[in-house]
């Protein structure tokens, strides 16, 4: 790509929360050639990085990358959305970035039906050309990932956190071995410390960096419906599995489907409907 950005100086700016740094990037690459990024820095901020520069050191030594907008690794589709991340941190098989993804989220509270159906999908994924991405959560994120690590765990986990404060704390031991054969990535340094505005900003991630996103199961109302919000704004494919009609946890699912959502019974027919 024409693009090329100062590694250095963006490394710099990482102690900024990463919304601000997506937000510096939009500006600076509407003006990258009359602005330098430091003009864009307010006063505070100047001094906010001169007190909170960050040593990193620690994350490498474990494996630990930082991926930036311009390097080969940086997922391709990622770069097209708004307020893209400058950089990411990593750790694990980043060749993965670099293949078509397929979203899978849903419901936190899943029933028998919602974790049956999310073993069914994610096991028909993993099979195809598609790459499965997902997120970190108890729920239908979980079941994701340990069905993607007994086919071999080659996955792409967005984190809600960073590297060292993996979040939640009973997923830890799972997320770990997740990254010795799949690849885990996050806007946030390591040491950064889960909180729930991190959510949305994670959910325009896990819409962003794949092909689609496939709900398996949700309420009304519920969390992982915002993901496929920003799916839509992005010009993404949204896959969702009908539930029971008698359940209010699949209500939200139910509404997409009247909405217009692609409604998709078998992992193939993810598969075939990018074939046309």
């Amino acid at each position: 790509m024409n693009f090329k950005m100062n590694h250095a100086e963006w490394g710099e700016l990482a102690s900024l929360p990463a919304r601000r740094r997506a937000e510096l990037f939009a500006r600076y690459r509407a003006h990258q050639s009359k602005k330098e990024i430091s003009t864009l820095l307010s006063s505070e901020e100047r001094k906010w990085i001169k007190r909170n520069s960050t040593d990193f050191q620690a994350f490498f030594e474990e494996g630990g990358r930082i991926i930036f907008y311009d390097d080969d690794n940086y997922p391709r589709l990622l770069r097209e959305i708004t307020f893209t991340p400058p950089l990411l941190f990593g750790k694990g098989n980043f060749s993965l970035l670099e293949k078509e993804l397929i979203t899978v989220i849903g419901t936190h509270q899943m029933r028998p039906y919602g974790k049956a159906v999310t073993r069914f999908f994610t096991n028909g994924l993993m099979k195809s050309k598609f790459g499965v991405l997902t997120g970190t959560l108890n729920g239908t994120e979980e079941t994701v990932l340990r069905t993607s690590a007994r086919m071999g765990g080659e996955i792409v986990c967005v984190l809600a956190s960073g590297h060292h404060s993996l979040f939640p704390k009973n997923n830890r031991q799972l997320l770990e071995k997740i990254e010795q054969t799949g690849v885990t990535i996050t806007e946030y340094t390591p040491d950064t410390a889960f909180d729930s505005r991190f959510l949305e900003e994670r959910s325009r991630l896990l819409s962003g960096i794949s092909r689609g996103v496939l709900l398996t199961e949700e309420k009304s109302r519920g969390g992982a419906l915002l993901t496929v919000q920003y799916a839509v704004e992005q010009n993404r494919e949204v896959f969702v599995v009908p539930g029971n009609i008698f359940s209010d946890g699949s209500t939200g699912a139910h509404d997409l489907i009247m909405e217009g959502a692609r409604l998709v019974a078998n992992p193939q027919q993810v598969v075939e409907s990018f074939l046309f």
